[in-house]
């Protein structure tokens, strides 16, 4: 089903979602619930709320015109029980944290998790929905669900319990576009329901640690974070507001240390880096951000390198305290005791956080968003430490104007860009892509969601476009846009992985579809002849209310060879 337009109603819109497959493994596709919610929406007299104790996260409250029978409030109540468990059980954390997540608000999965955990009660109704298992309005300050009746009879208490904080995620503010997007897996509505009903049905993945026992980790859409064999890039701590920077240790090196000012959060941040046995001399990355009232170089052990960071954080990073492990223990997948761990620096703040190489990986690289207060946000970049080629990397010119936020988002290392999905009207109003293995170990490894993504940025207006992903065997090497002061229009162009990456002669070119308006002039962007697309530099800024992709920077990698 297709997204229809939002409507209006003091100066929000209002939404539905409907569920059109098995709840297990369902979907969820975009209708419309129409009507301003009024004060005193219940339609009677709110004094004549009835309340049960069975609560989601305080509790399930029917108003007297609720429309629900009395076998239908205690399905739900149940329900909302179930839901709770779920939310609250640290299998969640692990199962949001260790999942790919549109980058729909910026806030990290922890955030999320605590606003979906908020003391408020939750209204319930319940109606003859028309093409609607359950409905919800966006952001709102408080909680109200519209079930089905149908769904309601039909339908399994985890199944019910998945669909509450799906709806309730709306009610938060975070949104989805239509089903036919490959975002739409990894939005935050329904991520949390995958993960709710994996919770409630014991379907875990083993997530192979490299320090403390393996971790069963909830089932969800997408692989989880760590499954690459030769790099991966972990979920995002903090929220991506400042610039964005990008750093890594030298080829042949590992994080084994974190370099850090403080003040009352960190300030700036950076690692030390020796060789893939914890051995040899000591180089630094780059420190991003500001001076703070304290720095701070915290080593690992020789023979140990750095395989994760905990700490707190919500719109800033506000703690951290890295994790080490023996660089042998690392090499043999050892899923031995936790290492010796890094002093903690910095200050209480926020949620609890936890980030973790895979087994046979340590932290390498670091991607950034510092601004003159605060480091925001960083995301870890985890390697295989037997890898020790360098991997070529070439920006192209940029397209449209550099205004507003500026976003660097990139495949993993190893991997490069397939496919491209977004929202288009006149203009470009959200941009992400998929990402396949690169054919650089003498064969190509076909794969979309489980290499990973680049995460949509942007905004909501226009329409979902999305299967714009290249002939199996192809990878992207390329872009066609129209651009003025924004961009315009966007159309992936592809080229056969294999030929592509040799200096041979003939690699015939597949065009994607086009997306966007007929503004501005045409441009193209093609990455040199064994390079391919892995990613951008991407400007978000308001236009007409809404935001919209302003300027795209092609980043352009070479498979290692």
């Amino acid at each position: 089903m297709s997204k229809k337009n939002g409507v209006k109603a003091s100066g929000r819109a209002l939404f539905g979602w409907t569920l059109t497959a098995a709840l297990g493994a369902g979907t969820v596709s975009c209708a419309v619930e129409t009507g301003e919610l009024l004060e005193g929406e219940f339609g009677g007299d709110e004094s004549a709320l009835e309340t049960r104790t069975q609560a989601f996260k305080g509790v399930m409250t029917f108003a007297a015109d609720s429309g629900c029978s009395a076998t239908e409030r205690t399905v739900i109540n149940s329900a909302a029980t179930e839901a709770l468990s779920t939310l609250t059980s640290p299998l969640m954390v692990a199962c949001m944290a260790n999942h790919g997540l549109s980058a729909d608000s910026g806030d990290s999965a922890e955030v999320i998790l605590q606003h979906m955990r908020e003391n408020l009660s939750t209204r319930a109704f319940c109606a003859d929905l028309v093409g609607s298992l359950a409905e919800a309005p966006l952001d709102i300050t408080y909680e109200k669900i519209t079930f089905d009746r149908d769904f309601l009879e039909a339908s399994s208490v985890d199944s019910i319990a998945a669909v509450i904080l799906h709806e309730v995620a709306h009610n938060k503010g975070y949104i989805h576009g239509g089903i036919a997007s490959n975002e739409f897996g990894h939005t935050v509505p329904e991520q949390l329901r995958a993960c709710s009903w994996s919770i409630s049905n014991a379907d875990y993945e083993i997530f192979r640690g490299v320090a403390g026992p393996s971790l069963d980790v909830p089932v969800a859409n997408g692989a989880f974070t760590g499954h690459l064999p030769v790099a991966n890039l972990l979920s995002p701590v903090g929220r991506p507001e400042g610039t964005p920077y990008d750093d890594a240790c030298p080829t042949g090196t590992f994080a084994a240390g974190l370099s850090v000012d403080v003040s009352t959060g960190i300030t700036k941040m950076g690692f030390a880096c020796r060789n893939s046995d914890g051995t040899g001399a000591i180089t630094y990355t780059t420190e991003r951000g500001v001076d703070g009232q304290s720095s701070f170089t915290d080593l690992c052990a020789d023979g140990e390198l750095l395989v994760g960071i905990q700490g707190k954080a919500q719109g800033r990073v506000g703690q951290v305290r890295g994790e080490c492990l023996s660089a042998n223990l690392i090499r043999n997948i050892n899923s031995a005791d936790a290492g010796p761990t890094l002093p903690t620096r910095g200050t209480d703040g926020g949620p609890d956080y936890f980030r973790r190489c895979a087994g046979g990986q340590a932290v390498r690289g670091i991607k950034t968003y510092a601004d003159s207060s605060f480091v925001r946000s960083f995301t870890i970049a985890c390697e295989d430490t037997d890898e020790t080629r360098s991997q070529t990397v070439t920006t192209l010119p940029t397209v449209g104007s550099l205004s507003g936020q500026k976003y660097r988002d990139r495949c993993a290392r190893g991997t490069a860009m397939s496919g491209i999905f977004g929202r288009s009207g006149a203009g470009v109003d959200r941009l992400g892509g998929t990402c396949v293995e690169t054919p650089d170990r003498g064969s190509y490894v076909e794969a979309t969601w489980p290499a990973g993504m680049v995460p949509g940025r942007g905004g909501w207006g226009g329409t979902d476009w999305s299967g714009e992903e290249c002939p199996s065997g192809q990878a992207l090497v390329g872009l066609t846009l129209r651009a003025s002061a924004r961009v315009d229009a966007v159309r992936g162009v592809c080229a056969n992985a294999v030929d592509w990456s040799t200096d041979g002669a003939g690699a015939p070119l597949t065009y994607l579809d086009s997306h966007g308006g007929s503004s501005g002039g045409v441009m193209e962007r093609m990455c040199p002849r064994a390079f391919f697309l892995a990613g951008w530099d991407v400007w978000i800024d308001q236009h007409n209310g809404t935001d919209r992709v302003f300027g795209l920077r092609p980043l352009c990698i070479k498979p290692e060879q």
